[in-house]
């Protein structure tokens, strides 16, 4: 998503700072005489609008200054966004449910493998079950959609997703046999 902000963002830009080099060459009459300043008709009227667009700038250094300030915040908040994401890390496990807390959304797992990428895995491992984690359960042949509310203690899960300022949060938690 904020990809998409970006990129349009960036498609505004330009738009922005391109639309106005065209709009001098459009419908406004003039020709432009070897040094490119526009001779005839709407040339003129088109300089001084940027002359007093510049000097509007110009005169207010505070609001600038405003600008800049908040441009770098974006761009601050926008790199360390990004760290956070590279911190976070995925994570493969099976295990048995040893405790679920169904207020908190919270999976207590006794690890019996893992894949996680750097360093040994606990042995005992809370999983967090959010907004957007698929929640499934066997059933026959199909994985349906199931609640915390289905889940058992002593059942085996299988869950996947990520690590991130020490908090397993999954993305997707199935209860059955494995795939």
């Amino acid at each position: 998503m904020k990809k998409l902000v970006v990129l349009c963002a960036a498609l505004v830009l330009v738009v922005l700072s391109v639309g106005p080099a065209f709009a001098d060459r459009g419908s406004g009459g003039g020709d432009r005489d070897r040094s490119g300043q526009q001779s005839g008709p709407g040339g003129g009227e088109r300089e001084q609008e940027r002359e007093e667009r510049d000097q509007d700038r110009d005169d207010d250094p505070e609001q600038e200054q405003e600008r800049e300030q908040e441009r770098s915040r974006d761009g601050d908040d926008d790199a360390q966004q990004q760290q956070e994401r590279e911190r976070a890390q995925r994570f493969d496990l099976e295990g048995q449910i040893v405790a679920i807390d169904l207020a908190t959304g919270a999976i207590t797992v006794a690890v019996s493998d893992a894949n996680k990428p750097d360093g040994p895995v606990m042995q005992q491992v809370t999983v967090r079950a959010v907004a957007g984690t698929q929640l499934q359960r066997k059933a026959g042949s199909l994985w349906v959609r199931a609640t915390l509310g289905d889940y058992r203690v002593g059942q085996t899960i299988i869950a996947r997703g990520t690590i991130g300022a020490g908090s397993w949060t999954a993305a997707r938690i199935r209860v059955g046999a494995k795939p």
